[in-house]
């Protein structure tokens, strides 16, 4: 730890403390390289002092600011797929039958008959599909459950676990093409 000095003389009147002999010396050789006043008050001394930190603490500033940036580019280039991630997208079937899942939760079909929209959920592999508008047929307002697969990047198919709407059944279970 540096020596410290009691400057006995007076600044505004008062004896004050010199920070430390390093603050001093460098003063003294800043004065001579950019022929800087001497100091007249603690308020010089102070000022020296304050630039001092600053520049002690400005690579320690843009280390950090580099650190967040570096976190939150991290965190945009690596986003958790949502739940549907694997079922998202517009797909058709060989009825002729379009169906668009979208990332919120919602989907809509359309086929030569019909206009039907709703919601979906998943619980891994696991699919609830329930209509909430639309052209449904008769007896397919409630949900119907079924477990979904990828057999390749632009292939889903689904299997049968509950479902009492046999349009809905016959309709799901065959394959479906991205779009």
């Amino acid at each position: 730890m540096p020596k410290r000095i009691e400057l006995i003389g007076s600044f505004f009147g008062r004896g004050e403390i010199v920070r430390s002999l390093s603050h001093a010396a460098l003063y003294l050789k800043l004065e001579a390289l950019y022929k800087l006043p001497s100091p007249r008050s603690e308020l010089d001394l102070q000022w020296l002092s304050d630039r001092m930190k600053g520049m002690k603490t400005q690579p320690s500033l843009r280390i950090l600011l580099t650190g967040v940036f570096l976190l939150l580019l991290n965190a945009c280039a690596t986003n958790a797929p949502t739940a549907q991630g694997p079922l998202v997208g517009t797909w058709t079937n060989s009825l002729a039958t379009v169906w668009t899942i979208k990332a919120d939760n919602t989907f809509d079909v359309v086929n030569p008959k019909r206009h039907i929209w709703g919601n979906i959920t998943t619980a891994g592999d696991t699919v609830t599909i329930q209509e909430t508008g639309g052209n449904a047929a008769k007896g397919c307002h409630g949900p119907g459950v079924y477990k979904f697969s990828r057999t390749s990047p632009n292939t889903l198919a689904f299997t049968l676990v509950k479902d009492a709407c046999k349009e809905r059944i016959k309709n799901v279970t065959l394959a479906w093409h991205r779009k």
